[in-house]
């Protein structure tokens, strides 16, 4: 028959490893999830740096060209400024 005392040894070893286990897969989780964030937030930034490069050249390329054709281009610049804010808003959101 199991000593009581070894009895007892055996639940605490048990219990201790699977709180470990437990714990070390949320950790794992955390880590994953972070990790996530931290790209999709360097994913928006490169995306904001793109665009404002883009509105840059659209500025330079405005000042050699006539009046008709500045209206074209800022509409076109307004257009992809708003849909890269709409893609990074749709990366920004926060998942479950």
């Amino acid at each position: 028959m199991c000593d009581p005392s070894q009895a007892s040894k055996t639940a605490l070893l048990h219990y201790s490893k699977s709180l470990h286990d437990y714990t070390l897969g949320l950790w794992i989780e955390s880590r994953r999830a972070s990790e996530e964030r931290a790209r999709e937030k360097s994913a928006a930034a490169s995306q904001q740096k793109d665009a404002a490069s883009q509105q840059k050249d659209a500025v330079s390329q405005q000042k050699d060209t006539s009046p008709k054709d500045n209206v074209a281009v800022q509409t076109q610049t307004q257009t992809q400024t708003q849909t890269q804010m709409q893609e990074q808003d749709v990366l920004l959101q926060p998942t479950s």
